[in-house]
């Protein structure tokens, strides 16, 4: 397993999104929307109405895809925007299409949108609101009473969310999340038509604030289909998987870069571990490609179809070394050749330095001094010491002898019960 502090920086991967499947040609203009908000570097009306905008604390931020000064961040206590009143905001129909990413779920609400001037639910002709618990919804009043319903689903903070909120001429209210539609209800009421403006990010009243960022806003007059919501706001998909080698799992930096046209590069390290897991969030469907590069392993290329919602991809297996096919046979063989050479040169300086060695030892004693070690050592037939255990009298048993004789080493005789007698030396 790697030193998972340096295993992040083994693997980088570098996706590539390529959106030509998402059908930019879309059925719909802008121009068809009331009020059209892109919050590109600041917070202006660009569809043909051009209602007047008023921004109050809130803050340049980066969006969705990671674009910097492309939404507002909103700091859940006094920041709003305003969109000003206009006859063509009044209409019993119409769609909201907004994305949003919560910091945290205030208590025991979130306003993302409004428009009503009391404290009153029923005088809200809607309300778009997140409850406490994660679950988004929606208050329809015609100033003598209102209809609230929220979804099922929980949302998480910290993720982005493609909404849309939808009332058709029927009086029904549909609510989409990230393409999906999570609710729908006929209402009994029809919606009141009032002179308040719309409000972004707390009420009309300034309560129940909005702690988060909020990217893209579309406002129409009229109920558009599923096939327009996901035009208009493509759902914000995940793509989770693995990257794995044939001996061990490495962690990586991951970044992918062409969330958009202008193929913004994201830093996704912070959602990568030391297993080789990873988690993307926020990409568009399409084809997404996959280069994968690490110190030790070749490049590996995969091309992966990415749907909407969530999609578990396969682990990229990591297998063939970098140094597979760089070299010719007849390289790999005088490289191989060059190493035995090294090897013979190292034992045979290895060899000279113990020849050099044995022969300072033996200039320290006279022949005769030698003779009497061999002498002894052989003397009736047997080893006295026989210090390597081979079975023959060499160099080493003399010098053995010799030291015993001057008085380096001691020798002691222990006699075991069955008479085997070993002689110890210190």
């Amino acid at each position: 397993m790697c030193n998972q502090k340096n295993s992040f920086r083994i693997i980088t991967i570098i996706a590539f999104l390529l959106l030509s499947n998402l059908g930019l040609a879309l059925s719909s203009t802008i121009s068809d929307s009331i009020v059209y908000l892109s919050f590109n570097g600041s917070a202006t009306d660009e569809s043909v109405y051009k209602h007047d905008i008023t921004k109050n604390g809130a803050q340049l931020t980066n969006d969705k895809y990671n674009i910097p000064d492309q939404a507002f961040l909103f700091d859940g206590k006094d920041d709003y925007i305003t969109i000003k009143q206009g006859s063509d905001l009044n209409t019993k129909t119409f769609s909201i299409l907004l994305s949003f990413k919560a910091i945290s779920f205030q208590s025991p609400y979130s306003y993302l949108m409004t428009k009503g001037s009391s404290a009153q639910w029923k005088d809200y002709k809607f309300l778009f609101l997140i409850h406490e618990s994660g679950r988004i919804g929606f208050s329809i009043g015609n100033g003598t009473s209102y209809v609230s319903k929220y979804t099922e689903k929980q949302l998480l903070p910290n993720y982005w969310y493609n909404t849309a909120l939808v009332m058709d001429e029927n009086n029904v209210a549909s609510l989409y999340v990230n393409g999906k539609l999570e609710l729908e209800e006929s209402l009994d009421i029809t919606p009141k038509i009032n002179s308040s403006d719309i409000t972004i990010g707390i009420s009309n009243v300034m309560s129940f604030p909005f702690n988060g960022i909020i990217d893209e806003i579309y406002i129409f007059n009229r109920p558009l289909s599923k096939q327009e919501i996901i035009e208009f706001n493509p759902p914000l998909n995940t793509i989770s998987g693995k990257v794995v080698t044939n001996s061990e799992i490495l962690g990586y930096t991951a970044s992918v870069g062409g969330a958009t046209i202008q193929a913004i590069t994201h830093d996704l390290s912070a959602v990568t571990d030391v297993y080789g897991e990873f988690s993307i969030n926020n990409i568009p469907p399409g084809d997404c490609v996959f280069q994968i590069s690490s110190n030790y392993f070749q490049t590996l290329t995969k091309t992966v179809y990415i749907n909407y919602g969530d999609t578990s991809l396969e682990a990229f297996q990591l297998y063939i070394p970098k140094c597979q096919n760089m070299y010719t046979q007849q390289q790999l063989n005088n490289e191989i050749s060059n190493i035995m050479n090294e090897k013979d040169n190292i034992i045979n300086e290895k060899n000279l330095l113990i020849s050099e060695l044995n022969d300072s030892i033996a200039s320290m004693y006279t022949q005769g001094e030698l003779d009497i070690a061999i002498q002894e050592a052989e003397k009736r037939g047997e080893l006295k010491y026989d210090i390597n255990n081979d079975g023959k009298v060499g160099f080493e048993e003399v010098i053995k002898y010799l030291e015993i004789l001057s008085g380096v080493r001691l020798e002691s005789l222990i006699i075991f019960p069955n008479d085997k007698k070993i002689i110890l030396t210190e």
